[in-house]
Order: C-alpha cells, then sequence, then structure tokens
C-alpha cells in the first residue's frame, strides 16, 4: 500500500534541509519524492528502485530527481556518480 500524502507530509517535515545528496530508495510512484522536491532546494535527490514500471513514473513525474533502476547494494556508486561521499537517506 503506497505511503499516503499525511504520513509524508508528517516524516518530510522532521528533517532539516540542507544542501547534501538525498536518497530514496524504492521511491515506489514518488509519493515522498514529491515532499523532498517541495521541500528542498539546491539537494541532489538520487532514487534506486528496482521496479522498472516505477523508474518510468519517477523519470516522468519527477525529472527533478535522478531514478536509477538499480537496487541499493550499487548506492556507494550513484552517490560517488554524483559527487558525494556520503549521503541522507
Amino acid at each position: 500500500m503506497p505511503t499516503g500524502e499525511k504520513v509524508s507530509e508528517e516524516i518530510t517535515d522532521l528533517v532539516r534541509w540542507e544542501k547534501e545528496c538525498i536518497v530514496e530508495i524504492w521511491p515506489g510512484t514518488g509519493v515522498f519524492t514529491k515532499k523532498i522536491i517541495e521541500k528542498s532546494t539546491d539537494n541532489t535527490i538520487i532514487c534506486l528502485e528496482i521496479n522498472k514500471d516505477f523508474v518510468d513514473i519517477m523519470q516522468r513525474d519527477y525529472p527533478e530527481a535522478y531514478t536509477y533502476h538499480d537496487d541499493a547494494s550499487k548506492l556507494e556508486k550513484y552517490i560517488s556518480d554524483h559527487g558525494f561521499s556520503w549521503c541522507n537517506a
């Protein structure tokens, strides 16, 4: 079941938004991604999703996020590819 709008709002309200790399593992259709984009500025958002249908949705609906069709075992590669040595997940 997808995460609801209210839950994603409450959770993203707890984040201190600073210029950094943010990683979302298995974003699905982007409920959290939408809130992250709305609340953050100048952040690099990397999403790793294993479901190709969801990757297509994410790339279409949230081009601000870098969404890759891959699993979390490759996380360090994508963080490094974007010029970071660490991230918030």
